[in-house]
């Protein structure tokens, strides 16, 4: 674990349906998915514990598995598997065509009480299986205190209308920034995401302006526009548990 102040506020976005995963999600929410011998979002919580950066964890649920997750939780209290304080919001949303969109589930997240003054956030996607140390990230984000991305190479052909698209300068600073478009060109933003203390001001200044409210993709590209963002391909292994096939192959990848 790094030696620097614990000062980011973690965010683990975790209240989806994953209809697409159905019939096996109707039972289990997808971040509770056992790969590799634990739940997926346990090996989260322990990914962003080890940068050593975050000082506390809000994850936000639905409401159908509100429960599950404060059992989840207690579990990982009960046999120490982290340290750091952990808080369970509800967004109370029970079914999947009652959909709230993330960037509200992320407001929401925001505004529960903190244990701290974060000087800023480390947002993850609850369906991120990550295979690298988020460390060195959260301290390249802590030297520039400007928003940073994580940048993945899409394989080709690039399928259209299906990742964010992102364009960087020599110094790595987001000089485009494209939602699903049509064509895309091969570097794509992951779900983990290094934003600013101002984090909730921002989030309401693009919502006033009428911003999409559902994928973070949107503000993301909002974000660019506004202010310096800085992003670097990560060095390691990513899969996006979106579908039955995505989850049997990362359960091969981790035996």
């Amino acid at each position: 674990m790094t030696t620097h102040d614990a000062s980011l506020r973690g965010v683990i976005l975790a209240a989806g349906f994953a209809t697409r995963m159905y019939p096996l999600t109707k039972t289990v929410a997808k971040p509770l998915l056992e790969i590799g011998g634990e739940p997926l979002a346990t090996r989260l919580v322990r990914q962003i514990e080890a940068t050593g950066s975050v000082s506390e964890i809000v994850v936000v649920t639905n409401g159908r598995f509100a429960d599950d997750f404060g059992a989840w939780r207690d579990e990982l209290v009960a046999h120490s598997t982290t340290r750091l304080p952990m808080t369970l919001v509800d967004n109370g949303v029970t079914r999947d065509d009652e959909h709230r969109g993330a960037l509200a589930d992320l407001a929401l997240a925001l505004d529960s009480p903190s244990r701290g003054n974060a000087t800023g956030h480390l947002v993850v996607a609850g369906d991120n299986l990550l295979t690298f140390d988020l460390a060195p990230y959260a301290t390249r984000f802590a030297a520039h205190d400007e928003p940073l991305l994580l940048l993945r190479s899409l394989d080709k052909p690039y399928p259209p209308n299906r990742y964010s698209d992102v364009t960087i300068d020599a110094q790595g600073i987001v000089t485009s920034f494209r939602e699903k478009p049509d064509d895309p060109r091969g570097l794509s933003a992951i779900a983990v995401y290094f934003l600013p203390q101002n984090l909730r001001a921002l989030l309401d200044s693009y919502l006033t302006e009428g911003g999409n409210r559902d994928a973070p993709g949107h503000f993301l590209a909002w974000l660019a526009q506004h202010q310096t963002v800085r992003a670097e391909p990560f060095a390691g292994g990513w899969y996006d548990i979106g579908n039955l096939e995505q989850l049997a192959e990362a359960r091969r990848a981790l035996g």
